[in-house]
């Protein structure tokens, strides 16, 4: 489920956390942008545990990556994930793209198996 951005697990497991980002830079100066999961274990305190980056410029207007984690769900009220886009540029033009007939950002969640 998710409420206010934080997204809580269903049960206990070892799961796989896929955050894809795809982004629209236009006509701006080079820009970089970096799809980060925050991980917490006492629902409470949040850090970084997998980054990706992209860099798109005035020849490459749209790029993508992909953030993944393994992330070990041993107790569902207090392991949880959040997740960000963070952009450094010179122009603030970088548009995060999405649709409602393909996954082009989101997020996936894959249980592999029990903690």
């Amino acid at each position: 489920t998710e409420s206010s951005g934080v997204f809580t697990f269903p049960s206990t497991g070892i799961y796989l956390v896929i955050f894809d980002l795809n982004s629209n830079g236009g006509n701006s100066t080079a820009q970089y942008q970096f799809a980060k999961i925050q991980a917490t274990t006492d629902n409470s305190s949040y850090s970084s545990v997998a980054i990706s980056g992209h860099a798109i410029d005035t020849l490459n207007f749209a790029a993508s990556c992909s953030a993944r984690a393994i992330v070990d769900v041993t107790n569902t009220s207090n392991v949880k994930v959040q997740f960000q886009v963070q952009s450094q540029s010179g122009s603030s033009n970088t548009i995060v793209t999405g649709s409602s007939s393909q996954q082009r950002t989101g997020v996936t969640f894959i249980r592999l198996g029990d903690t």
